[in-house]
């Protein structure tokens, strides 16, 4: 308990650096220059999500029961971290001409739109590492190691930003530039963490190179379905030539933040409850909503609080955001929502292994976009935020009817 309030408070302390870090960020940039780095901050988290794919919870499935040190340990590391790089180049080579184009469809110069490019890779790499390395982290229950790592990245965030303020930098560049050193600080800290556990310099064992590959062609429609319907959103309103209407988005969004520690903290100790349930239908439904309704006050407490204090929470971002209060309520229910059905609902299907029906959400997804192309003036701020808000919809409803799924059809009623 001891460790895992350590932990906490740690996480806590990394998330503030990072708030602070990002509205520097709002502050320093112009919104036509905060665009660009909005709409690159949010590829890499896209290639981010993609190249996890199955690859993590499969290495943490399998890696949990070998012992350690042990070669079956290495190999494994070894085929997880080789699945993950052949995965996020192959991402890569799509992404970053779509990247291309949003950079340069949105105003920026050849110059800067490579300079972005090659930051992204720069980026993305390193990130893939940290990633695994954190995972086995995890396995050794070394939980205040991974807060600290934390709290030394954001720390060398907010503290390079501030420079850059104080200097007066206003371009996304040398501030995306931060991004790829902060990136390489964690994949630093992470290997020099882990490599005690493991040797990632072994080898790739065949046979954990094709459980990877299962892992990855199992996980992947639903993963890049979900990641392709928030990239929809900067498409759309660039299609507009709405770039102000992305600046807003994103830097709103910035609140939504709150809800990384929300799950962090909830989320551990739901899905830990949640998997040790025991018993018919009927227990799987009380234990479900006993958890539904602690996060959906954490919810209701975090949209009460943003919509109550909207008006100094937008004067800190500065006096390009200061009349979006509409639009910030919008955001807020929409950020609300979407975590409550990824994280509250979600959290359901994956620690009871409701893995089913994940192609749910293309029909969800297609009908928002028929929907939004159809009856949304994505050329305002408005019509900005009533689009990106409204994909929390198709999410609420794909994760609900996998959990439903799950609950009738993989666990037997309380009375049979």
């Amino acid at each position: 308990m001891k460790g895992f309030s350590s932990f906490a408070l740690l996480r806590v302390f990394a998330q503030v650096l990072t708030f602070a870090a990002g509205v520097i960020v709002v502050r320093i940039l112009p919104p036509d220059q905060y665009a660009l780095y909005a709409i690159a901050a949010a590829l890499i988290a896209a290639i981010t999500a993609i190249s996890a794919t199955g690859i993590t919870s499969r290495f943490m499935a399998l890696g949990a029961a070998l012992e350690r040190p042990s070669m079956e340990l290495d190999l494994l590391y070894g085929g997880a971290r080789s699945a993950r790089l052949r995965l996020v180049t192959v991402v890569l080579v799509v992404a970053l001409p779509f990247l291309a184009y949003l950079l340069i469809s949105n105003g920026a110069d050849p110059l800067a739109a490579v300079g972005i490019l090659v930051l992204c890779v720069l980026s993305t790499v390193p990130l893939q590492q940290f990633g695994l390395a954190s995972t086995e982290l995890q396995l050794e229950k070394r939980f205040v190691l991974i807060g600290a790592i934390d709290v030394i990245a954001n720390g060398v965030r907010a503290l390079s930003v501030t420079i850059l303020w104080i200097l007066g930098v206003s371009s996304a560049v040398v501030l995306f530039s931060v991004t790829a050193f902060v990136a390489w600080t964690q994949a630093v800290l992470g290997w020099r963490s882990v490599r005690r556990y493991v040797r990632a310099r072994v080898g790739v064992d065949p046979s954990s190179r094709r459980t990877f590959a299962i892992a990855v062609r199992q996980s992947l429609p639903a993963v890049l379905v979900m990641v392709a319907s928030e990239q929809l959103v900067t498409l759309l309103l660039t299609l507009s030539g709405n770039t102000l209407g992305i600046a807003q988005v994103a830097a709103l969004s910035r609140y939504a933040l709150a809800f990384a520690l929300v799950n962090n903290i909830l989320g551990t100790w739901g899905a830990s409850a949640l998997a040790r349930t025991v018993g018919g239908r009927g227990t799987v439904l009380r234990a479900s909503g006993r958890y539904l309704a602690v996060y959906g006050a954490a919810c209701l407490a975090f949209l009460s609080i943003t919509v109550i204090f909207s008006g100094p929470l937008l004067h800190l971002l500065g006096e390009s955001y200061e009349q979006l209060t509409l639009e910030f309520a919008l955001l807020m229910a929409g950020a609300t929502l979407t975590n409550f059905a990824a994280f509250g609902i979600g959290a359901i299907n994956h620690a009871r292994g409701y893995l089913s029906l994940s192609w749910v959400y293309i029909p969800f997804v297609v009908a928002w976009l028929v929907i939004g192309m159809t009856f949304v003036d994505t050329s305002s701020s408005l019509g900005a935020a009533i689009l990106a808000a409204s994909l929390a919809v198709p999410t609420l409803l794909g994760q609900l009817a996998r959990a439903i799924y799950g609950i009738w059809n993989h666990t037997q009623s309380d009375v049979e």
